[in-house]
């Protein structure tokens, strides 16, 4: 069997190979260490991408339900009015 590597969509909409995360974690650590020198705290900026990316799962999640539960709305009054396919 092979394997693939993860793949993205680049700009041109071609898949591409995702990134990889290379360095070490003293890299690592002094990358984080520059962006709190810069006035950056990556851990509110963490817990604000959380907040925000749940907020927007829950804003979809509701989007699909509704979607759904008209859907079925509209075949169940499709098969009591004897009008279903």
């Amino acid at each position: 069997m092979v394997k693939l590597p993860w793949l993205y969509m680049n700009e041109s909409s071609k898949p591409s190979p995702c990134p990889m995360v290379t360095g070490t974690r003293a890299e690592s650590e002094a990358v984080i260490s520059g962006l709190r020198d810069l006035g950056i705290d990556i851990d509110e900026v963490t817990e604000q991408l959380e907040v925000e990316g749940v907020d927007k799962f829950t804003a979809s999640w509701g989007e699909l339900l509704t979607t759904v539960s008209d859907g079925l709305a509209g075949a169940a009054e499709q098969v009591t009015s004897g009008d279903a396919r």
